[in-house]
C-alpha cells in the first residue's frame, strides 16, 4: 500500500511579521470609536467680568465731574436769582417729604459726608488718570482710593433715600423712587470696580 506524503508550506517567520504588519495598518484605516467620559470634560465656570484700573477710574472722575456740575449748577441759580416756575415746586416729582428735625439733621450730615467723600475721589481719578501707564503701581493705588471715597459716598447717598423713604409715609414719589433705584445701581458698579482691583491687581506694562 502506497502512502500519501502530505506536503505542508510553512511561511516563514520573515513573511508572517510583513503579514501582520500589513493587516495592521488595515485595521488603523478604520479607528476605533473612543467614548469620552463627561466627568472628564471641564465645563466652563462663571467668570466675573473685571473692570481695568483706567475704567476704574474714569467712573471715580465722571461721578466727582457730576457733583462738581450739580454743585456748579445750584450755585448759578442761586446767585443769578433765576425764579423757579410754580408748576415745577408744586410737582410731586420734585416735591420731597417733611422731615422731623432728627431726620433733617441726619440728612445734612449725610450730605455733608458725601460732598467731602467726593473730594478725594475726584483729586485721585484726575491724577491717575494723568500718570502714564508705566506707573502702573501708582494708578492702582489711585484706582483704589477713587473708588473707595466713591462708594463711601453713594453710602451715604443711600442712607439719606432711606431717611426719605421712611419720612414719606402718605406714599413713595417717583423722584424718591428713582433716587433708590440709582443708589443701587451705583453700589453695585463700586463693588464691582472694587473686585476688579482687588481679583485684576495693577496694569500689566507690555
Amino acid at each position: 500500500m502506497d502512502e500519501k506524503v502530505v506536503i505542508i508550506e510553512v511561511p516563514a517567520p520573515l513573511d508572517m511579521e510583513k503579514k501582520t504588519a500589513a493587516s495592521v495598518k488595515e485595521i488603523s484605516k478604520f479607528p476605533l470609536p473612543v467614548k469620552s467620559s463627561s466627568s472628564n470634560q471641564k465645563k466652563p465656570g462663571f467668570r466675573m467680568p473685571l473692570l481695568s484700573v483706567r475704567v476704574v477710574l474714569g467712573w471715580a472722575f465722571l461721578n466727582a465731574l457730576a457733583v462738581a456740575l450739580t454743585l456748579g449748577t445750584i450755585a448759578v441759580i442761586v446767585n443769578a436769582n433765576i425764579t423757579i416756575p410754580s408748576s415745577i415746586k408744586a410737582s410731586k416729582f420734585f416735591q420731597g417729604p417733611e422731615l422731623t428735625p432728627a431726620q433733617t439733621a441726619d440728612v445734612d450730615f449725610l450730605w455733608e459726608a458725601y460732598l467731602w467723600s467726593t473730594l478725594p475721589e475726584g483729586v485721585a481719578a484726575t491724577v491717575g488718570l494723568l500718570l502714564p501707564r508705566r506707573y502702573a503701581r501708582g494708578r492702582w493705588s489711585l484706582a483704589f482710593l477713587a473708588i473707595v471715597s466713591v462708594t463711601v459716598a453713594h453710602c451715604m447717598n443711600a442712607r439719606a433715600v432711606s431717611v426719605y423713604i421712611a419720612a414719606d409715609t402718605g406714599g413713595i414719589s417717583w423722584g424718591t423712587i428713582l433716587l433708590g433705584c440709582a443708589a443701587v445701581v451705583y453700589l453695585v458698579l463700586d463693588l464691582l470696580g472694587l473686585l476688579s482691583l482687588l481679583i485684576g491687581g495693577p496694569e500689566k506694562i507690555e
